[in-house]
């Protein structure tokens, strides 16, 4: 049986620092056991996958035919009675291995091919192998694509920080820094050749990346890259960029920040009124589409504000009241995404 492999890993050398091919399959097992959840896979079938998924590298058909890795595994693992979903996460957990391969999309494969994934960059990350310059000798950046496709294809609103955290613990044997943060960065700095790659403006890319939900980074620059394409949206960044360039100006001049303390008795005419109004009644969604939309909805009343008042009041109070409403403003948009990154058409 497949299982009866594994004990043969125990001589296999992964790497010096980093133990054996069996010590590597134990700290697979554990990551992708946190993931199963995550991805909605069945605990067990997960446990087990991680468990044979490199025992097949011992056998005389993978020695012989190392590209067979994987595919032998699944044969092997069918014969020995393992789960249909075992068998395929076996071979499909090698999958993504070029920037146009397919990605592993049953359950129990994702959460493997995840786990092996991340295993590898969290030790070599431990250990400072990381990618330097055109050197990738251990392919640590097609490893890291292969993760953002795997979570970008199935649509996985999953926390990718929080994995790495959990994963990099178990290379505390090597030492105890962290290494998470500067991982995230790296997954960033992948997502960004990835995001381009798919025709995603370069200065989008910039201000949507931020934070861990890779699927929710990705979504977000395809909605505001058509956003800004259009007439509509090009001139709501346009207001944007209007008000946080005055905003720049005086708040250096004033050594202050604008946008607290918005006293609306003191609002001078019904274009500063109906501003703050409309900035009031804003109604924050879930939707990253929707949010836009409702910014667009800003646009009539930040266009008349603009035409109508003049900022830089010789009245101190006045002209600080507006200077606040610009602010919030400011605020408000900055909620969804860095809008200053975006350049103007």
């Amino acid at each position: 049986k497949l299982d009866e492999n594994i004990h043969k890993l125990d001589k296999v050398t992964y790497h010096a620092q980093l133990g054996s091919v069996r010590d590597r399959i134990t700290r697979i097992e554990k990551i992708a056991e946190f993931i199963a959840p995550l991805v909605e896979a069945d605990k067990h079938h997960v446990r087990q996958a991680a468990h044979l998924c490199k025992a097949d590298l011992v056998s005389g058909v993978v020695s012989e035919f190392p590209e067979l890795q994987g595919i032998m595994g699944r044969y092997y693992a069918l014969a020995s009675g393992e789960a249909s979903d075992v068998a395929i996460a076996i071979e499909h957990h090698y999958k993504q291995t070029g920037a146009f391969d397919t990605v592993p999309h049953n359950k129990v494969a994702i959460a493997v091919a995840i786990a092996e994934k991340l295993e590898q960059l969290c030790g070599f990350w431990k250990i400072n192998e990381k990618p330097t310059g055109s050197k990738d000798p251990y392919a640590l950046r097609r490893c890291a694509l292969g993760i953002l496709r795997t979570i970008v294809d199935n649509e996985l609103s999953i926390n990718l920080l929080e994995m790495i955290s959990h994963s990099e613990k178990l290379f505390d044997f090597v030492n105890t820094h962290s290494i998470a943060s500067d991982l995230l960065c790296f997954f960033h700095d992948r997502l960004k050749v990835y995001m381009k790659e798919s025709d995603i403006r370069h200065d989008i890319v910039d201000a949507v990346i931020c934070g861990d939900n890779i699927f929710q980074i990705v979504h977000n620059g395809k909605v505001l890259n058509r956003f800004v394409a259009t007439e509509v949206g090009s001139a709501v960044i346009g207001g944007y960029k209007r008000a946080t360039n005055i905003l720049r100006h005086e708040e250096k001049k004033d050594n202050v920040s604008f946008g607290a303390n918005i006293n609306i008795d003191r609002l001078e005419t019904e274009y500063d009124k109906n501003l703050y109004s409309a900035l009031q009644s804003f109604s924050q969604e879930a939707d990253f589409e929707n949010n836009l939309h409702q910014l667009s909805r800003l646009l009539p009343f930040i266009e008349s504000f603009f035409e109508h008042v003049i900022v830089n009041d010789s009245n101190l109070d006045i002209r600080e009241q507006r200077l606040n409403l610009l602010g919030k403003l400011r605020i408000l948009f900055e909620r969804f995404c860095d809008f200053s990154k975006i350049e103007s058409k």
